[in-house]
């Protein structure tokens, strides 16, 4: 933080990996340093900014097997139409952890 400046943002979450990469270049642009004076987390796991320093933390919404079983879901209803019983299905996601938070 800048001399004499009270910290109001501790973090920012980001919906979208693309806006973390954004919000750590604006503030570093104005001085401020990743992890010392904000954390980030964004919501992708994009594969490429894995490659940028600070490694970014995000959340892997396991988008893959989330188009697998919408898929699977629309199949289903190609094939059978009015007979799909009603259910849940629970995607695991996971933190991946870098070096922003």
């Amino acid at each position: 933080l800048h001399e004499n400046e009270k910290r109001i943002i501790a973090a920012f979450f980001c919906s979208g990996d693309i806006f973390s990469v954004e919000i750590i270049n604006a503030l570093s642009q104005h001085g401020y340093k990743v992890k010392k004076d904000y954390g980030i987390i964004g919501c992708d796991k994009i594969d490429s900014y894995q490659k940028l320093r600070p490694r970014l933390t995000t959340i892997d919404s396991n988008i893959e097997l989330m188009g697998q079983e919408a898929v699977t879901l629309l199949f289903e209803k190609i094939v059978n139409a009015d007979n799909i019983p009603k259910r849940d299905i629970e995607i695991p996601i996971s933190i991946v952890e870098g070096e922003t938070l």
